[in-house]
C-alpha cells in the first residue's frame, strides 16, 4: 500500500513540475518563433560598413546583385561584390531618372544605360576605355531620320529604352508613336509596333504593353511578332499609369498581374483571359516571388481592430495571393515605405515606422526589428541568393548577412 501511495505522490510531483515549466517558458516559445526556427536570428547582427561616405544619397544594384552603383555629390561609384573593390565610374551632379543593367551575366557586363534629363546614355564601367560614355539619344535620332520609318513620326523623342533580353547591343525604344528595335552597332532600326502605347514590360523573352484602346499586347522576341491580344480592355484609362507584373517562371503558363489606373489589381491566367479575377483594390505596388503575389495597399483607412496610436501611422495592407489555389491572405503592417522584400520564402523585410529594418514572420505573425539605425532615403536591397541585405545610413552603405 505504501508503494502505491509513494508512486501516486511521485507522479503528482512530476505533473506539477511539468505545469510549472510550461507556465514559466511561454514567451520564449510563442513570441520568438524566429529565434527557434532560424538559428541565424538568435545571433546579434554585425553590420559591415562597405562604403563609408556620408554624402551618398542613393544606390542601386543590378538584378544579379553583383554590382552596386552609388551616387555621392558629383561622383558615381561602383562596388563589385566579386572583388569588393570600389572605383569612380562617372562624374555628374545629376541623378539618373532611370538606370538599366544589361540582361546578360552582370559579373562580366561593363556598361549601364541611364536617362540623364531625357538624354539616354551608355555609361562604360571599365575606366581603361578611351570613351567613357555614348549618347544613345543622338545615335538613335540620327539613324531614325535616315531609316525607312522616318515618315511615321516627325520629331521622335525617347520615352523609354531598355536592353533587349538576349540580343547584345540591341535596345528596345519607345517613342510617342512607335516601339522599335535599335541595333546600336549596325545602326539599324526594326519596327515592332506603330501607334501610341503604354510603357512596355519585359518578361519570359516577351514584350508586354497596352494599345491606345486599353488592350494588352503580347509580342514574342523569339518569333519576332505579336502573338496575342487581350479580350479584356482597360478602355478610357490612362494607360501610362497601368503597371504589368510578370513572373519569371511559373507553372501557370504566362499569367499576368495588372494594376489599372484606379489601383485595381487583376489576375490574368492568360493574356487573352476575357474575365480576369479582381484580387485587390487600392493597390499601389506589387511584387512576385516564386509562386506568390504580394499586393501592397498604402491607402487603407484606419481599421477598427488597429489601435488608435497605430491608425495615425503608415498603415499598409498587404494581400498575398496564391495563383495556384486562388486564395488570398491579408495582413496589416506599420511601415514607413511600401518597399519590401521576401526572405527565405517566409519573412517580409521592411522599414518600420521609425525607418528601421524589421522582419515579419508570415507563419507566426510576429515582427522583429533587426537593425537599430534608421535607413536613409528608404534605400535598401535584399540579395536573396546569398541572403545579404544592403542598406543606406548616414554613415554610408552597409551590409548584413541574414
Amino acid at each position: 500500500m505504501k508503494k502505491i501511495i509513494l508512486f501516486i505522490l511521485f507522479c503528482g510531483i512530476i505533473i506539477l513540475i511539468g505545469e510549472l515549466t510550461i507556465n514559466y517558458f511561454p514567451r520564449t516559445l510563442v513570441i520568438e518563433p524566429i529565434v527557434q526556427n532560424h538559428s541565424s536570428f538568435t545571433e546579434s547582427y554585425h553590420p559591415q560598413l562597405l562604403i563609408e561616405d556620408t554624402n551618398i544619397d542613393k544606390f542601386v544594384m543590378d538584378p544579379s546583385k553583383n554590382k552596386l552603383i552609388y551616387f555621392s555629390d558629383n561622383q558615381w561609384g561602383l562596388f563589385e561584390r566579386k572583388t569588393e573593390k570600389i572605383k569612380t565610374i562617372y562624374q555628374s551632379k545629376q541623378r539618373p531618372l532611370t538606370i538599366n543593367f544589361p540582361p546578360d551575366n552582370s559579373i562580366n557586363s561593363q556598361e549601364v544605360l541611364v536617362n540623364l534629363n531625357n538624354d539616354w546614355k551608355i555609361i562604360f564601367l571599365n575606366q581603361t576605355m578611351i570613351t567613357k560614355e555614348l549618347s544613345l539619344t543622338k545615335s538613335f535620332l540620327k539613324v531614325f531620320q535616315e531609316s525607312n520609318i522616318k515618315n511615321l513620326e516627325d520629331k521622335p523623342a525617347i520615352l523609354q529604352a531598355q536592353y533587349h533580353p538576349f540580343l547584345k547591343n540591341n535596345f528596345l525604344i519607345r517613342t510617342n508613336n512607335n516601339i522599335v528595335l535599335y541595333d546600336f552597332l549596325k545602326n539599324q532600326l526594326d519596327l515592332i509596333y506603330h501607334g501610341p502605347t503604354s510603357p512596355f514590360f519585359i518578361g519570359n523573352n516577351n514584350l508586354y504593353f497596352l494599345e491606345q484602346n486599353g488592350a494588352l499586347v503580347l509580342y514574342s522576341f523569339q518569333e519576332q511578332k505579336e502573338i496575342n491580344h487581350s479580350l479584356f480592355s482597360f478602355y478610357q484609362q490612362d494607360i501610362n499609369k497601368i503597371k504589368i507584373f510578370i513572373p519569371e517562371s511559373n507553372s501557370l503558363n504566362h499569367y499576368l498581374i495588372v494594376i489599372d489606373d484606379y489601383g485595381r489589381a487583376y489576375f490574368f491566367q492568360q493574356i487573352d483571359d476575357s474575365s480576369p479575377a479582381l484580387i485587390g483594390e487600392g493597390i499601389s505596388n506589387a511584387f512576385i516571388f516564386k509562386d506568390k503575389v504580394f499586393l501592397i495597399n498604402s491607402m487603407i483607412s484606419p481599421n477598427e481592430e488597429l489601435s488608435a496610436e497605430k491608425s495615425e501611422e503608415n498603415n499598409f495592407q498587404i494581400i498575398i495571393f496564391d495563383p495556384l489555389s486562388g486564395q488570398t491572405q491579408t495582413l496589416h503592417l506599420i511601415m514607413s515605405s511600401e518597399n519590401c522584400f521576401l526572405l527565405k520564402d517566409r519573412f517580409l523585410v521592411f522599414l518600420n515606422n521609425q525607418k528601421k529594418l524589421s522582419l515579419f514572420d508570415l507563419e507566426n505573425q510576429i515582427e522583429k526589428e533587426i537593425i537599430d539605425e534608421p535607413v536613409k532615403n528608404d534605400n535598401f536591397v535584399l540579395d536573396n541568393s546569398l541572403n545579404y541585405l544592403y542598406y543606406l545610413t548616414k554613415k554610408g552603405i552597409n551590409r548584413i548577412n541574414l
